[in-house]
């Protein structure tokens, strides 16, 4: 299914809820990959409807309730702490 998340933009999904004020470059860094991929990655998640960003920023950044849904079902553990990878959980394919 198209609208479904990459196993990397899980993961940016999460970080942007636990860092909501980052920069594309912090973003990046704590990923470990370059702001022009993160960029990359938020465009394909506002297109799919998992975040929105009103004013063209990175810190505008708003998470939908697509996304805080996806956060609820599998970006949190039974204790309700944040994964900090959401590929450790699963297999690399979308989820």
């Amino acid at each position: 299914m198209k609208d479904k998340l990459t196993p990397r933009q899980a993961q940016v999904l999460i970080l942007i809820a636990t860092h909501p004020s980052a920069s594309y470059r912090e973003l990046g860094d704590l990923l470990g990959i370059a702001d022009t991929n993160v960029k990359g990655h938020l465009n394909a998640m506002i297109r799919k409807g998992y975040l929105i960003n009103p004013e063209h920023r990175c810190r505008s950044l708003r998470i939908t309730d697509k996304g805080k849904a996806f956060i609820r079902e599998h970006g949190m553990d039974s204790a309700g702490r944040v994964y900090e990878r959401v590929g450790e959980r699963g297999t690399g394919e979308d989820v």
